[in-house]
C-alpha cells in the first residue's frame, strides 16, 4: 500500500511540474512595442501648461505651478507662481488627444463617429488614452498630461569634482534629463 501511495504522490508531482518546465523552454519572442517600452523607465506624469514648442530644436517648454508664500500684511497666503521647465521629447514619443477631433457633416452639424471610426483612430495601441494625434497637433496655452521616462542606459550621474566646462558640461547634463514619452492634450486653449 506504501509502494502504491509513493508512486501516486511521484506521478502527481511530475503532472503538476510538467507544464511549468515547459514554459521555460519557450523562447521568448519580443515585439516592436516591448521593445519601445524596455528602452525607458517611467518617472511619472504631470499635469501642465504648454508655453511654447521649438519643433526644429525639439524642445517643449511647459508651465508648472509652484506654491510660493506670500506675505500680506501680518498674514501669509499660499500662491502660485508658473515656473517655465524645458523638457526634451524622445525619438519615438506619441501625441495623443484627449476627445476625438470635432467634424462637421455637409450642413455644418457636428458629426457622429462609428464605433469602428472611433477604434481606427484609437490606432495601434487601444490600451493607451485618448486618440491618436500628432507632433503639429500641440500648440502653446493647451492643458496636456505629460508621461516622463528615463533611458534604462542612462549611466549613474558622475560626482561632481570639479567644474565641466563647455561641450562636457552640456553632455552630462543632457544625459540625465528626463525625456517625454508621452502626451495627451487634455483641453484647447480658451479663445
Amino acid at each position: 500500500m506504501r509502494l502504491a501511495t509513493r508512486w501516486l504522490c511521484l506521478l502527481l508531482l511530475l503532472g503538476l511540474l510538467a507544464p511549468a518546465l515547459a514554459e521555460d523552454k519557450k523562447p521568448a519572442k519580443k515585439t516592436e512595442k516591448q521593445e519601445v517600452k524596455d528602452k525607458f523607465v517611467p518617472l511619472g506624469s504631470i499635469v501642465c501648461r504648454v508655453g511654447r514648442i521649438e519643433g526644429a530644436q525639439k524642445v517643449i517648454t511647459v508651465q508648472i505651478p509652484q506654491p510660493v508664500l506670500q506675505l500680506t500684511g501680518l498674514r501669509v497666503q499660499v500662491g502660485q507662481v508658473l515656473r517655465d521647465v524645458e523638457l526634451q521629447p524622445s525619438d519615438d514619443m506619441k501625441v495623443r488627444i484627449l476627445q476625438p477631433p470635432a467634424d462637421f457633416d455637409e450642413k455644418g452639424r457636428p458629426k457622429r463617429y462609428t464605433a469602428k471610426e472611433l477604434k481606427e483612430m484609437k490606432g495601434n495601441d487601444p490600451k493607451l488614452p485618448g486618440y491618436t494625434a500628432d507632433f503639429e497637433s500641440l500648440k502653446a496655452d493647451q492643458i496636456v498630461k505629460i508621461y516622463l521616462g528615463t533611458r534604462k542606459e542612462a549611466k549613474a550621474p558622475p560626482r561632481p569634482k570639479g567644474r565641466k566646462k563647455g561641450k562636457e558640461a552640456e553632455e552630462a547634463e543632457t544625459e540625465h534629463k528626463p525625456e517625454i514619452t508621452m502626451v495627451v492634450i487634455i483641453a484647447e486653449p480658451k479663445k
